[in-house]
């Protein structure tokens, strides 16, 4: 199958969760300075143009579907570049598609970051995210990448950016509560489009070291766009020293183990009331949400790492004692049971 995509610059050089999110490998590989990645289904037979962008350019981020059917024409293109703190795309679709990004494609994808998309053409039909809003042309919308979402859309072209999601926390502290918001209209949501649509121009030419300077000017932009946006009351209720949320992380995994794990054991361990508890695990609801995706991520984990243990062994290795409800809970967060996912893994 013939595509025109193309991948530039050495591999050791490109940090590890851009390469797992972005690069697949059916790339054609070259000698770049900051694009990676280039790709038009228009250069293969119409028959297999919407399996090329489902297979090769969408799949990192989730599975992609359409009404139409698979062999009709869909056309597709996508451009990726990337500096050591930021990936930047440009890509779009010209027939209607839908991706939904779940747990699995969160574990395979192995990355923590925010996306910051800025949407130039086509009106988005459906979402899943809290705060409802449809993305259409001139928004800003921020995704938390490991975190799930669907988006039904009749085609589009966006701009994006992508950076770890620790760079931008350090800068504004409890910028994950935003997933799915967008930036409200002003003269800094302003600044971050030209700035989006300038970067993209500056790296299609770009050297190495000008990408790096472009990179610092990104940070500082996001940094203004989102401390200015009236979405500073969410930030600073929300935010969460970074350090207590780590002890809460660390105190849950060390303790997967335990069946009776509960916010009670956890809040003495780290010492901090039921309150305190409940807002630093906000992003998951409850406490008990949070043990729960730990759980289970760390059974996905060690269903790749060890496949020689039974399904019973790693369901309680991760403190479940009824098999049948580690099933249910493994099948609804990955969409498969777990031994298909050690199968597929």
């Amino acid at each position: 199958m013939a595509a025109t995509i193309e991948v530039q610059g050495p591999d050791a050089a490109r940090p590890r969760e851009f390469r797992n999110l972005i690069e697949t490998s059916a790339h054609v590989r070259k000698n770049p300075e900051t694009k990676i990645g280039s790709i038009s289904t228009r250069h293969v037979p119409v028959h297999e143009q919407f399996d090329l962008w489902r297979s090769v350019a969408a799949a990192p981020f989730g599975t992609v579907s359409r009404d139409d059917p698979y062999d009709e024409p869909f056309h597709a293109t996508a451009e990726t570049y990337i500096t050591s703190q930021f990936g930047y795309a440009r890509h779009g679709i010209v027939h209607a598609a839908s991706v939904e990004r779940d747990k699995r494609a969160i574990a395979l994808g192995d990355f923590d970051g925010i996306g910051i998309q800025l949407r130039l053409k086509g009106h988005e039909l459906a979402n899943d995210y809290r705060s409802g809003e449809l993305f259409a042309p001139g928004k800003i919308r921020l995704h938390d990448l490991k975190r799930p979402f669907f988006s039904s859309n009749d085609g589009y072209e966006n701009l994006a950016i992508v950076a770890p999601t620790m760079l931008l926390a350090e800068r504004v502290p409890g910028i994950e509560q935003l997933n799915g918001y967008m930036l409200p209209d002003g003269a800094m949501t302003l600044l971050l489009q030209d700035h989006m649509k300038t970067a993209l121009r500056v790296l299609e030419q770009a050297t190495r070291d000008e990408a790096e300077q472009m990179g610092k000017v990104t940070l500082e932009v996001l940094t203004a766009a989102y401390l200015a946006s009236h979405y500073t009351g969410i930030l600073g209720s929300s935010a969460v020293p970074h350090a207590l949320r780590q002890a809460i992380r660390l105190c849950i995994d060390r303790n997967l183990h335990r069946s009776a794990l509960d916010p009670a054991f956890i809040a003495r361990a780290v010492g901090v009331s039921r309150s305190k508890l409940y807002e630093a695990c906000q992003p998951y609801d409850t406490p008990m949400e949070m043990v729960r995706a730990r759980r289970l991520d760390r059974a996905a984990d060690i269903l790749r790492a060890q496949p020689h243990l039974r399904i019973t062994e790693v369901a309680a290795m991760v403190g479940y004692e009824n098999l049948e409800t580690f099933s249910r809970q493994f099948r609804r967060e990955f969409g498969c049971s777990a031994r298909d996912y050690r199968q597929q893994g």
